[in-house]
Formats: C-alpha cells, structure tokens, sequence
C-alpha cells in the first residue's frame, strides 16, 4: 500500500509539475473557478452522474462520500456536501472495480478547470525531489524514476549556476537568478548522494563534493561554527540568520549535516567528518531543548555517531546484482554504498582513495563491508555478507 502511495506520487509529479525541460515546477495552486478545493471535491451526485447508480455507490462507500459531505467548511464550519475521496478500507472486497472507478473519475475531473500552475523551478526543492526520485527508484526497482531525477539534476546544474559556477535560486521562462540560500547548496548536494547512490554515476558524487565544499565556503561560521542560511559573499544583510528548526521540509543545517557525514563515508575525507562534529555541537543547544523540531539532524546525529557502514562494491553491475539486492534489501539507513569498476576505478579512486585496493578476488564480485571505516574481510556471495546486511556477526 505504501508503494502504490509513491508510485501515484510519483506519477502525479512527473505528469503535472515536471517542465518540458525535466526539472520540477513549483506547485499548483488550491483554488479553481474562484473557490478553494473545487477540482479535487466530489459531491455524490457527481459519482453517480460519472459512474452510474451502482458504481457511484461503490465509489461513495470505498471513498468515504456523503451526502452531506466528509469536511467541513474552514470559514463556516458547516459541511457543504463536498467530498474528499480517500481509501477509508485498506482492503477493499473488489480491487479491480475500485481501479476502474477511479481511472473514471480521473477522466472526468480532467474536464474540469485545472488550478493555476506555479511554474518557477527552485534549485532547493528539485534537490529535494531528485533524492526522492532517486530513493524510490531503487526500492522500487524503477529505474525511470531514476532517469526523471538525472534529467532534472542535469537541468539545475546547467540552468541554475553563474558564470563562476555558483548556484542560483530560481529559474523561470528562460532565466535563472536570485542569491542561493544554504537550502539550495544541502538540498541539491543530498540530490545527488541519493542519485549516486542509485546510479553508481561518479559525476553525481563528485558535484556533491564540489557542493559540500562551496558550501562550506560561502556559508559557514569561522567564529561560532555552525552554517548561516545567507552566503559570506552575497546580499550585505543587518544580521545572518541561522535556521535549524525542521519543519514540513527539513532545514539546510540539519540536511547540510547529514551530507557531510555521509560524504566523509563515502570518500574517506576525515575533514568532512570533524566539520559535521563541529557542526552538531553548534546545534545541540537548540536540539536539546525542542527534539521533535530537529528530526533530519538527529537522523544524521544517529549516522555520525554509529555504527555506520561503509560498503564497496567490486565489479560490473550485472555481477553485483545479487550482492546490491541483498544490501539494499536490508534496513540499514546509516550506511553508504560504492560500485568500483576496471572502467571507473581510476575516476572513482580520485574522489574516495581507498577504493583503489578494493578490488575483484579471483575474478569474482566483491563486496567489501566497512564497519566506522574499519573492514571485514571481502566476500563474493550474499550469504557471506556481514550482518546487518544477512550473514555472520562482523568481526565475529
């Protein structure tokens, strides 16, 4: 049920907020025809009139309608006879009916006008989607999701820097502008760590780094520690605010957190690792006193302070395949994973040295699992794995 959620969502991004381009628009708008809601609320006249008696009954038991209705109104707090449709049995008897009535329903409010499209593309929120994208790619063995995520990568990464290479905030009609935010540097950095982590690609990886590290540039306090929201070299402002809260989305701190642990996972560099220390205990503070408001950083506190797994994986992708399956398959969210190949091997090696001796045994596929940068030895079937990953206790 879960997976029917994001594949739906996914659908609805890649349909209606996805420009010609690739990137990611901004949002559509609530309202329609001069009232809120209007394109999304059904009344149960209007299922009957679409589907007919029996099927519009079906629709309105399966869809929790009223005559009625299922809300009330915000302003007047009377209900209005309007409907929102959603699953109120998880199980419903008759699946395949259900579909058909929703394709139906779907065909018919296609008739009807749509809300204003809001078509600026953010260079943080596309960050955010493009590691959406890329996370449900490869736990859902959708490898065009993968490509929707690499279509808008590339686009933000040609459209959205200045002539020195620097990120911009927006793009609309056929221009980019606006100084970025911190938002803008963690969210796309995390864009492209989740698609390496799909793609095996070394070019997301290394412009995650070159992210990470303008970012560290422009952003950070040299004084205090911690990442202001406003770059050193931008607009001159009477205060650099610093914002950590996590709130509908994630704040830059606590995403910029959690990149640095993860690329000094997967490269090796130990400067990014004491920074992200640096960083926490500049926020601990306000993690202290309001937990619930600071999720993402204690998602990356929970990486940095371990265990976290570090694995490399040695040959091609078809070798891999069942060495990739049974690490992705396990629930181990403080872990990084690396393809080594004869062909990326030297590309690879110049953004995470120590891959150079990891290498194929015997020709075989190999995998070798790291536990805080400390190595099993390497093994070439799924069942030898280290545990978490399904085989033996490491270090046993």
């Amino acid at each position: 049920r879960f997976a029917v959620t994001v594949r739906e969502t996914v659908e609805y991004v890649l349909r209606d907020l996805t420009s010609p381009e690739g990137a990611f628009y901004s949002a559509e708008d609530a309202d329609s025809d001069g009232e809120e809601g209007t394109f999304y609320v059904w009344r149960v006249e209007e299922l009957t009139d679409v589907l007919g008696e029996a099927d519009g009954r079906f629709a309105a038991e399966a869809y929790g309608a009223t005559l009625a209705g299922n809300f009330a109104d915000e302003a007047t707090g009377q209900r209005t006879g309007a409907n929102v449709l959603h699953r109120i049995d998880a199980e419903p008897a008759d699946e395949e009916r259900l579909e058909s009535v929703r394709r139906r329903l779907f065909e018919a409010r296609g008739t009807r006008n749509r809300p204003l499209l809001d078509d600026k593309v953010l260079t943080d929120w596309n960050g955010l989607m493009i590691g959406s994208l890329a996370i449900a790619s490869r736990h859902l063995s959708e490898p065009s999701y993968a490509d929707a995520a690499v279509r808008a990568a590339d686009f933000v990464w040609s459209h959205l820097r200045d002539s020195d290479g620097r990120l911009l905030h927006r793009y609309r009609a056929g221009t980019a502008g606006l100084q970025p935010t911190l938002d803008d540097y963690a969210f796309l950095a995390h864009g492209f760590i989740e698609l390496y982590q799909t793609t095996f690609d070394h070019e997301h990886l290394a412009r995650a780094l070159q992210l990470t590290d303008e970012m560290t540039e422009r952003f950070w306090d040299p004084e205090y520690d911690g990442f202001y929201l406003s770059p050193s070299d931008g607009e001159e402002l009477l205060v650099r605010r610093k914002e950590t809260y996590d709130g509908a989305i994630p704040s830059g701190a606590s995403m910029a957190l959690l990149n640095l642990v993860r690329l000094s996972r997967l490269t090796g560099r130990t400067d990014l690792d004491a920074l992200a220390d640096r960083h926490v205990r500049s926020i601990a503070g306000a993690i202290r006193e309001v937990p619930n408001g600071h999720a993402m950083a204690l998602v990356a506190l929970d990486f940095l302070l371990g265990p976290s797994y570090e694995v490399t994986l040695a040959g091609s992708p078809a070798q891999i395949e069942p060495l990739l399956e049974a690490i992705r398959r396990a629930y181990v969210p403080t872990k990084v994973v690396l393809h080594r190949t004869a062909e990326n091997a030297d590309e690879l090696a110049a953004l995470a040295p120590f891959t150079r001796a990891q290498t194929e045994q015997s020709g075989r596929p190999t995998a070798y699992v790291c536990r805080n940068f400390a190595c099993e030895r390497p093994v070439t079937t799924p069942a030898d794995l280290a545990e978490p990953f399904g085989g033996p206790t490491p270090f046993s």
